[in-house]
């Protein structure tokens, strides 16, 4: 039957997915389609008024992030609109430089804020297990700039601030116990370590277990992007009109009843990134 609802597309959804969306990740899950984007976007062309996509640019090579903005250019519809949140480089460096400046002059309040930033700019690009240096910042017995933290990155960084409590209370309770696996799950696990060793030496478990979380994990950044880099990607992919757009405005119609970048109480979610716009010739 016909409907005047837009069509809206929410690629690399996650936990986040949205009822109004088609939405699509690389793991399926109730309400979301299974795919990697890295092979294009699975569906016809002109199919869509609004494609989304929030923190996944970044985890692409450069050359699969102009293939999957080509492939959003053709699934919209004329006149469609292409809605991208990134982390914002240029903000980054801009806090990193202050917070640097701050910390030399003796601010002792900075200098957990500084530790923070390299973080911020380093930690996906090099993380090699879950959570990386971020995680293991905030599951220090005690760090002072939660806020800060809370300020950067919005509701990932309470999720995460939550996680590394969490953790601590575990390490915690499990302190005196054994923590190796036991029973058939332990012999499997065994086995298994056995036979990787035997083909690729000592180091074979370790070289495996950080190939496969770089590469299946969505924790590790290729490229960051500041306002000209993702313009040139947008224009470069054939979309016009290309503006900046805070987290509550938009020029679809729509986004206001659907948003994603705003959290409950009305605040910006992801206060870390840069959003962008860019819609495909009518």
């Amino acid at each position: 039957m016909p409907t005047d609802r837009p069509a809206l597309l929410y690629l690399g959804c996650g936990a986040d997915h949205h009822p109004a969306f088609v939405n699509v990740d690389l793991f399926a899950a109730p309400g979301v389609i299974g795919h990697d984007l890295r092979m294009g976007v699975p569906f016809p062309d002109r199919t869509y008024d609004l494609v989304y996509h929030s923190t996944m640019l970044s985890q692409l090579r450069p050359s699969e992030a102009e293939l999957l903005t080509k492939e959003c250019f053709r699934v919209l519809k004329p006149g469609g609109v292409l809605r991208v949140v990134t982390e914002d480089l240029e903000q980054m460096c801009r806090m990193y430089l202050q917070k640097l400046q701050e910390a030399w002059d003796g601010d002792a309040r900075s200098k957990e804020d500084y530790d923070w930033m390299l973080l911020e700019l380093y930690d996906q690009a090099t993380r090699e297990y879950p959570g990386g240096g971020m995680a293991e910042f905030v599951s220090r017995d005690s760090f002072s700039n939660e806020e800060f933290i809370y300020s950067r990155i919005g509701e990932q960084g309470r999720r995460l601030v939550a996680g590394g409590r969490a953790r601590r209370l575990r390490a915690a309770q499990a302190e005196g116990t054994t923590t190796a696996p036991s029973g058939f799950q332990g012999l499997r696990e065994r086995v298994r370590r056995m036979i990787v060793t035997a083909l690729v030496g000592p180091s074979g478990i370790e070289a495996l277990e950080h190939g496969r979380f770089r590469l299946k994990s969505g924790q590790v950044t290729y490229r960051m992007y500041d306002r000209f880099s993702l313009r040139q990607l947008l224009l470069t992919s054939g979309f016009s009109d290309v503006v900046l757009r805070g987290a509550d405005e938009s020029g679809a119609a729509c986004w206001h009843s659907v948003t994603r970048d705003l959290s409950e109480d009305g605040g910006i979610a992801r206060p870390h990134t840069l959003i962008m716009e860019g819609s495909r010739p009518a």
